[in-house]
């Protein structure tokens, strides 16, 4: 029992710490901060809850049409378990990357500006 609940808080806590810092990265960087949070965000929730869900339902409708129902209490506990690690690796992977990419943008400067001539003197 305390296990599922970790699994379950512990990536809702990294979801909401990694969009504080994809905040923070495209503030930093001059970017669209309300923007990239919304998509660190909205790239956690679905990979950690919707994704294990659908896999979920496919393989349902698989071990119903195959006829392996009997099965189903033995075997999909464990590959539910697989799943959602799978999903909560891939989704902080994912997060970590799209903050990274906020944080690795730099403010545009002045282009237009020429440098001075060198002197050799």
């Amino acid at each position: 029992m305390l296990i599922s609940l970790l699994i379950f808080i512990l990536p809702l806590v990294a979801i909401a710490i990694l969009t504080y810092q994809g905040y923070q990265a495209a503030a930093g960087a001059g970017r669209n901060r309300i923007g990239w949070a919304f998509t660190v965000f909205g790239t956690g929730l679905i990979l950690v809850l919707m994704l294990p869900g659908i896999l979920g339902l496919i393989l349902g409708l698989i071990f119903a049409v195959v006829g392996a129902a009997d099965i189903l209490g033995e075997y999909f506990t464990g590959i539910f378990i697989v799943m959602w690690v799978v999903a909560v690796v891939a989704s902080l992977a994912a997060m970590m990357f799209l903050v990274g990419k906020a944080g690795m943008m730099i403010e545009d400067g002045d282009e237009t500006a020429v440098p001075p001539p060198p002197t050799f003197i």
